[in-house]
């Protein structure tokens, strides 16, 4: 049971991870590879689920039960079908959109092309049992598609390029060269019409290109904050403030705009349908679609716009309506008088007089009198107070 646990382990922690409410996508795809390393093929050992860095232990694969290699083969072949098989075969490269890996390129900590990526890509080859030079045309084809698909990203949504002004020949002022003669021009066809000046090339895909490889360069990490590492849109939205970069905070909005998993899709759709019942199929769907929206991003969207009160605001703007003042030293210049008054007719003679002669009316009478014996008895216990 331990073996068991120790492969499933990670697996685990992956799906918690994946299903989080705001997962964080480059962490994802790291902890999916996290699990291609620990779940490898049958001749390699089985990290224990206990290890730690101080005691790293392992079961050799020798000692694992039958059910736990069968298993571990199981979860290998499933994981390379599903995910890893974009790094080893070539009909799912040509079709796959590289969208974790373009993520892993726009994150400060993980942005080498040549790092985690092409040794995921290597590890994937050597559990599929590849040869050297089959592995180094995966890496080259891996890292090449997820660098063009990023700057088709950055194309699609860089701005158009200046408008050039085409003017013709005849549009030119003509100039009348001082140093030759009309004759002399004509026999050895001096130009004396400034020619068409070349329409200067589109100059957005040299500097995208330039961009990309700054950024590769760039020793840029996440700052620290009170609540911790800032975020990776946070990030980049400093990145485009600053104006370090022109073309890649544009992209870095698109590509982190996937989810790490449809989990968090799902809790959107509950919501909604929270929102949309029988009593309230009145709303519309763009009030629906803003509602989602803000739930969705809370921390990015102040809603009321105003700024926070602080705790003597929050006080001051209490009702007064609404308090009750327990202070003992006002309770009585508040309530004395009237108390007072009330206790005097309690006790005065016409109320005997009454119960005599109207025996009738004696049972609301000793209601009322036991009501002013006890609001008598609470004057009394906040005076002595």
């Amino acid at each position: 049971m331990e073996q068991l646990l120790s492969l499933m382990l990670p697996i685990s922690a992956l799906n918690v991870k994946s299903q989080a409410e705001k997962p964080n996508q480059v962490d994802v795809l790291v902890s999916a590879y996290k699990v291609i390393v620990t779940t490898p093929g049958p001749e390699a050992s089985l990290r224990k689920y206990d290890a730690t860095r101080e005691n790293p232990t392992s079961y050799h694969h020798s000692t694992l039960m039958p059910l736990v290699v069968k298993t571990r083969e199981l979860l290998s072949d499933a994981f390379h079908s599903r995910f890893f098989s974009r790094y080893t075969d070539r009909e799912v490269m040509r079709t796959c959109s590289y969208v974790w890996e373009m993520q892993m390129l726009l994150h400060p900590n993980l942005k080498q092309p040549d790092g985690a990526l092409m040794e995921m890509v290597k590890t994937c080859g050597k559990l599929r049992r590849l040869d050297d030079d089959v592995i180094r045309r995966n890496q080259s084809v891996v890292k090449s598609t997820v660098k063009q698909k990023l700057r088709s990203i950055m194309r699609d949504l860089a701005p158009p390029c200046t408008e050039q002004i085409n003017i013709s020949p005849q549009q030119i002022p003509g100039y009348v060269s001082d140093a030759f003669s009309d004759d002399l021009s004509e026999l050895f066809n001096i130009r004396t019409i400034a020619a068409e000046p070349a329409t200067p090339p589109p100059l957005h895909e040299e500097v995208m290109d330039e961009e990309l490889e700054r950024w590769f360069r760039d020793p840029s990490l996440l700052q620290a904050t009170a609540k911790g590492p800032e975020s990776v849109l946070h990030f980049w939205k400093r990145q485009q403030e600053s104006g370090t970069y022109r073309f890649l905070p544009s992209a870095a909005r698109i590509v982190f705009a996937v989810p790490a998993s449809s989990a968090q899709i799902e809790r959107d759709f509950g919501i909604s349908g929270q929102m949309v019942t029988v009593q309230r199929a009145s709303l519309s769907s763009e009030n629906i679609d803003m509602c989602s929206f803000l739930n969705r991003n809370r921390e990015f969207i102040d809603v009321t716009q105003c700024s926070k009160l602080t705790a003597e605001e929050a006080r001051d703007s209490v009702p007064a309506n609404v308090t009750v003042n327990l202070d003992p030293q006002t309770a009585m210049e508040m309530f004395e008088s009237d108390w007072e008054q009330a206790l005097v007719n309690s006790f005065s003679a016409h109320i005997s007089t009454e119960l005599l002669d109207n025996p009738v009316a004696s049972t609301h009478s000793n209601l009322e009198y036991t009501s002013l014996l006890h609001i008598g008895t609470v004057y009394c216990y906040i005076k002595e107070m």
